[in-house]
């Protein structure tokens, strides 16, 4: 199914983002000199807001929403991928970009 393949890819890049995100967060509380705060703190904030981007993007909203209407045709993890997918950005849908960007860091 060319929709759910295109889903996968999607969720792909999110989590390939949100590990990298994570890495810098990582770095931030742990290693980081104290002149290099800000300027990690500025990455993960612009890295979060992207991801919010990503997220609540309305072509991935039209995708699971045409997957949720083709549930009958996927298998049971296809269909809680769908599921998990819709959770991430209904939560997401929820929180202004700009506030996202603040909590994040």
């Amino acid at each position: 199914m060319e929709s759910y393949e295109r889903l996968l890819e999607i969720t792909k890049e999110m989590i390939q983002f949100q590990t990298g995100r994570g890495i810098i967060q990582w770095d931030l509380y742990t290693h980081i000199p104290p002149k290099g705060i800000k300027q990690r703190s500025e990455q993960l904030a612009l890295m979060s807001k992207l991801y919010h981007r990503m997220v609540t993007d309305e072509k991935l909203e039209r995708l699971v929403s045409k997957l949720e209407k083709e549930s009958d045709n996927l298998d049971i993890v296809q269909r809680r991928e769908v599921e998990l997918t819709r959770r991430e950005l209904d939560q997401f849908s929820k929180i202004p970009e700009d506030l996202d960007s603040i909590y994040s860091i």
